[in-house]
């Protein structure tokens, strides 16, 4: 009997086999013979790209530890009692060593080798990556959103492992020279993107890419307003790249209604309780919403950003459809790592590293918020200070409008103070 097109498919699976991972054997041995001959240059060459994960054969991923580990003092001698100390098998460790230095006579070609074993690394990341996201689509208990993340994670992960990771001194130098010459031609003096703050503009030149800048305060100093204000001034003045603001505090409704009562010039009460008197509170309005309507300006107040790794994975995914100018995170209090961790002091040092390591990725400036105390301290804030790029406390009078940004931390723009005014009828800030 004929067997159903539904039982044939399912048949089918049955017998799928799954192809074996890429990798060249030839690559790998004569990789690790060229650390084995050479451990005072090669070994910090490829330690310093690479780890031994790269590698596909575990066996040739416990000798390059052990050359990375003993690195100069490698010989058969110290091998033998590396792996005693690790519990690895001398025998096998030591004949494998003993056949890859039988087979290879030169460390020549040590930086192709190395190139071909991470570009087929990186490869196995991806066909990996692939087999855990057709898993994870068949459970169905699995949300979507998890999913994606995970590979577009995977995707970013593997073509960070098939770049370099440095550029040459020319390199860095035409990059700059290239900048030089086309500022000189347009008569563009900033080196990044403008606050929309002329006071503070003119300390910093604007915000620049690759750079984290905390912004701190205490409560209801109007962080979040200034915030808000920034992305909104630089979301209006580049409409063709996408502000990201993502907020683990408040409501992205409740921060659209700021937007437009800025814009419409309708108080922030006014408008929360729909008292809007006449035609032309209505036309301004109406004219409000259309300008906030704009899609570069994305508002994201999903809770699950509070964990580092999902946020970071939607900012690095974010960055593969649009071009992005500003990321802002509100606030850093609300966020956790993942894992186990024996005080907040090593969390937040974790986090604040990462968050440099995020805004270099996505080449653009990252703002996050931060609370203080009474005493004007963050939460860890040696660790946050450490690690930040730039620091800017706000400092607000609550009776009157007068405001003061202090920058006590700036990356080659000083530190610097400027005055600003704060109207809490439309939660927005002006230079003062």
């Amino acid at each position: 009997m004929k067997e159903s097109s539904a039982q044939a498919a399912k048949n089918s699976d049955k017998v799928t086999q799954l192809k074996p991972l890429p990798y060249n054997l030839e690559s790998e041995i004569a990789l690790l013979g060229a650390m084995i001959l050479r451990p005072a240059t090669v070994v910090p060459m490829v330690k310093e790209q690479a780890d031994e994960t790269v590698f596909y054969l575990p066996d040739h991923k416990t000798l390059t530890r052990a050359l990375f580990d003993l690195n100069e003092k490698f010989d058969f001698s110290t091998l033998t009692v590396w792996c005693k100390e690790n519990d690895r098998d001398v025998n096998k460790i030591r004949t494998l060593a003993s056949q890859i230095t039988d087979q290879v006579s030169t460390a020549a070609q040590a930086a192709y080798h190395l190139t071909v074993i991470k570009g087929l690394y990186a490869r196995r990341q991806l066909i990996q990556a692939c087999r855990r996201a057709e898993g994870a689509l068949h459970d169905l208990t699995v949300p979507m959103d998890e999913v994606l993340e995970d590979y577009k994670t995977s995707v970013l992960q593997a073509e960070e492992s098939r770049t370099e990771p440095y550029r040459t001194s020319k390199q860095l130098v035409d990059e700059i020279w290239a900048d030089l010459e086309r500022r000189s031609q347009s008569g563009e003096t900033n080196v990044g993107v403008l606050t929309g703050f002329l006071s503070i503009d003119e300390k910093t030149g604007g915000m620049e890419p690759g750079c984290t800048y905390y912004l701190k305060g205490q409560s209801h100093s109007g962080k979040s307003a200034l915030a808000l204000n920034i992305s909104d001034n630089i979301a209006q003045d580049h409409p063709t790249r996408t502000v990201l603001y993502i907020t683990l505090e408040s409501q992205d409704i409740i921060l659209m209604r700021r937007r437009m009562a800025k814009h419409s010039g309708v108080s922030l009460t006014r408008l929360r309780r729909a008292k809007i008197y006449n035609d032309g509170e209505w036309e301004d309005v109406l004219r409000a919403a259309n300008l906030c309507s704009a899609d570069n300006f994305i508002l994201a107040d999903d809770t699950a950003f509070s964990n580092l790794n999902r946020l970071s994975g939607f900012c690095e995914s974010m960055a593969l459809r649009a071009d992005i100018s500003l990321v802002v995170v509100d606030h850093l209090q609300l966020m956790y790592l993942p894992g186990k961790w024996s005080t907040t002091h090593h969390e937040y040092k974790e986090i604040s590293r990462r968050l440099n390591h995020l805004a270099k990725k996505l080449k653009v400036p990252l703002l996050i918020l931060s609370q203080v105390n009474k005493e004007g301290d963050a939460k860890e804030s040696r660790d946050i200070y450490a690690n930040a790029d730039n620091e800017w406390k706000l400092e607000r009078e609550k009776d009157s409008g007068a405001a003061q940004l202090v920058c006590t931390k700036g990356k080659d723009s000083g530190l610097w103070q400027v005055d600003l005014r704060f109207d809490g009828h439309f939660m927005r800030f002006s230079d003062g």
